[in-house]
This record gives C-alpha cells, sequence and structure tokens, in this order.
C-alpha cells in the first residue's frame, strides 16, 4: 500500500511539473484550447515526425515522402481527434499501410518504431503547451492516456496485418513454386509458361538444373536446397512434387557435398527446364538407395544404363550367378574375391590384403570362377559384365546370394 502511494504521488507531482504552469492554482487552458493549438501546428508536426522516421529507420528510404507525410498527417489526426474526445473508445476508421510497408521492404519492427516517432512528436509538443499555459493535471492526465491507446491500437492492428500478409504470402509463394515444379515435370508442358511463372517467383531467364531428391524430411530438404543452391545471380527454389523432392538450381550452384541426395539432369534454359527433369529421373532410378550428395549422368557414366537396359542384367546374371545355383554360398564367396581383385586393379597382392586371405588362395578362387563361368578376367567384356551385376545387385535387381 505505502509504495503504491509513493508511486502515486510521484506521477502526480511529475504531471504537475509538466502540464502546469508555475501558478498551479489558475488553469490558463482546457483541452479544447491545446487541441486548437496543435491543430493549428499540424503541419509542423508531421514534417518533425517525417524527419525522425527518416533519420532513424534505414527501411524508409524506398517509401516516397509525399506517401509517408499523408501517414504520419493521419495518425496525428487520430490522436488529436481521441483527445478531444476525450476518450479512444471509438477510434475511427483509418486506412491501414501495413501491408503496403511491407510490399515496400519495411519490416514490422520499423513499422512500429515509426508508429512510436508519430506519436513521440504529438505527445512532446502537447506536453509543451499543457505545461506554459496551465492545463489541469487531470486534464493531461486523461489526455496522454487517450494517446497511448492510440498507439496501442495501431501497432496491434499494424501487427495482426504483418502477421497474416506473412503467413498468407509464405503460403502463396509454396504454392507457386510447387506448381512451377509441377509444370515442368508435367509431359506436355509449355515452355512460356515455365519462363513465365519463373518470372513471378523472381528467377531470372538464365541456365538452371532440376535437382531430385527423396527425404525422411522434405521440409528439411528443401530448406537446405533452398538456403545452399542458391546463387548472388538467382534463387533455388524446391518443393514436394509427386512422390518426390524437386528443384530448380542455378546451373553454377555448388552442392557436391551435400548431406542430401540430389539427382541432378542437364543444364537448360528455364524453357527446356523439362528435359532436365527427365535427366533427373533418370539419374534418381539409376541411384542405390541411401545414396547423398550430388549426382548426375557424368557421374554415373555406365551405371546409368543399368536400370534402363534390364535384358543385360538377365544375362549377366545367367552367366554368373546361374551358374552356382547349385552352391549360392560358394558363388557368393567367389564373386566377393573377383569384385576384389577387380577394384585393387587386378593385383593379386593387394586384393588377398583387403580380403584377410592369402594371395595364392585368390589365386585358386579367380581361377575357380573363372572355370566355373567359362568367362576369362582378362577380357575387357567380362569385367564390364561383372560390374555390371554388381551394380544391379545395389540397386536391388541381383540374387539374394550376396
Amino acid at each position: 500500500m505505502g509504495f503504491c502511494l509513493i508511486v502515486h504521488v510521484r506521477v502526480w507531482s511529475f504531471l504537475q511539473s509538466r502540464c502546469m504552469s508555475p501558478d498551479n492554482s489558475i488553469p490558463y487552458a482546457t483541452l479544447a484550447t491545446v487541441v486548437a493549438q496543435l491543430r493549428r501546428e499540424h503541419e509542423d508536426l508531421t514534417v518533425h515526425a517525417v524527419g525522425d522516421i527518416h533519420e532513424e529507420l534505414p527501411d524508409y528510404a524506398d517509401v516516397p515522402r509525399r506517401e509517408l507525410v499523408a501517414s504520419v498527417g493521419g495518425i496525428i489526426d487520430v490522436v488529436l481527434d481521441v483527445v478531444a474526445s476525450g476518450s479512444a473508445a471509438q477510434l475511427p476508421a483509418v486506412p491501414s499501410v501495413a501491408l503496403r510497408r511491407l510490399g515496400q521492404g519495411v519490416q514490422v519492427d520499423s513499422l512500429l518504431r515509426a508508429y512510436r516517432l508519430a506519436l513521440t512528436s504529438t505527445q512532446r509538443r502537447f506536453s509543451d503547451i499543457a505545461r506554459t499555459r496551465g492545463l489541469p493535471v487531470e486534464d493531461c492526465l486523461t489526455a496522454m492516456d487517450a494517446m497511448w491507446e492510440v498507439g496501442e491500437w495501431f501497432m496491434q492492428q499494424a501487427v495482426r496485418e504483418y502477421r497474416a500478409a506473412s503467413v498468407g504470402e509464405s503460403v502463396r509463394r509454396r504454392v507457386a513454386k510447387a506448381e512451377l515444379l509441377r509444370l515442368i515435370a508435367a509431359p506436355q508442358h509449355s515452355g512460356l509458361e515455365i519462363a513465365a511463372r519463373a518470372r513471378r517467383l523472381g528467377l531470372p531467364d538464365i541456365a538452371y538444373r532440376v535437382a531430385l531428391g527423396m527425404a525422411a524430411d522434405p521440409d528439411e530438404w528443401v530448406a537446405y536446397v533452398e538456403k545452399w543452391g542458391s546463387t548472388p545471380a538467382a534463387m533455388a527454389v524446391a518443393a514436394e512434387v509427386g512422390d518426390v523432392i524437386a528443384a530448380l538450381i542455378p546451373a553454377t550452384a555448388q552442392l557436391a557435398d551435400a548431406p542430401v541426395l540430389l539427382a541432378a539432369g542437364p543444364s537448360t534454359s528455364l524453357a527446356e527446364a523439362g528435359e532436365s527433369w527427365a535427366g533427373a529421373r533418370r539419374v534418381l532410378s539409376a541411384l542405390p538407395p541411401g545414396r547423398t550428395g550430388w549426382w548426375d549422368a557424368a557421374a554415373l557414366s555406365w551405371r546409368l544404363a543399368v536400370p534402363e537396359v534390364p535384358a543385360v542384367t538377365a544375362i549377366v546374371q545367367a552367366r554368373y550367378e546361374t551358374v552356382f545355383a547349385e552352391a549360392p554360398e560358394t558363388g557368393a564367396m567367389l564373386l566377393e574375391s573377383v569384385w576384389a581383385y577387380l577394384d585393387a586393379g587386378l593385383s593379386f597382392k593387394q586384393a588377398a590384403a583387403g580380403l584377410y586371405v592369402h594371395e595364392n588362395t585368390l589365386r585358386h578362387r579367380v581361377a575357380k570362377f573363372e572355370e566355373v563361368t567359362g568367362r576369362s578376367l582378362t577380357e575387357p567384356d567380362t569385367r564390364m559384365e561383372l560390374l555390371w551385376l554388381r551394380y544391379a545387385r545395389e540397386l536391388g535387381g541381383g540374387s539374394s546370394g550376396d
């Protein structure tokens, strides 16, 4: 109770010092006369507030001065109307500028600060007039309360509109990105429409590559690709499209060490992005599960053909797996030894060390494999077929004997 009394006395003393003339017993003004004086000074108040806003808030550099003067002047009008009525219960309908400022690049904290600067200009001048002309402290307190309520009302309205606009713009852009990527994926796509939609997203007409991926968390994939796939020349856009996650990435982006899977098509113009999508699809289908990083036709080389030509896979399975149908464990052991020998550049010593077997043991296994299959590892075709078989297994197309 004592603390509240002290605070009340101090507030009262402050208001008296700000709002009363030296002769506190004789009131020289009413709220009406103070408001009338402020209306006469309306232009000066507005210009002063606009100057403070431009000086303190760089965000307002692109807001036309005439437009800002009109906006600040409207705020001051509302303040004076409310003070004159003595109540903020019925605030007049005031067109909001929050959405326009958002489009002009003004951040919400800058907008709120601009409201505060506009109000402060009026509050300070009100206090000066009230003090010099002896406005009763009760009227001064009522006016100050009304001004603060007006300020809160303006700022709450701005925050609500900024939030709604921010969410709405985010949703709109997300939909627009997905629509662009779906259009690129469509078999009968329009190059002109692709370019037009890309322009609406702010994408310049430069070379791009489509990249496709699979991820447990698609949002994480999208966030990563849009952040690290963007370049100074253009941003990357990504979204879920059907059974994959897709992105349109500037061709100059460097994502070789990406922790996510990126199966990329060739570099094309926006209008021909459908060709890049088709290439990315082929790359994705030719990648074994669990791969990450950047993959394209150049990185996969001949492996790109494995899922495309199942007839070859059937041939190599018959030559190197079916012959061991009666002894699958032996066949698996011999295949593992042969693949190690190929990986070692046909070095028995290096391959044996990797398999933790004696070099003569490995020589015996290779000889046995050649005897059963009737194929020689000195032949390039044999080595190519064995590598094809192993990659087909990695894709899930081999036998269960490995």
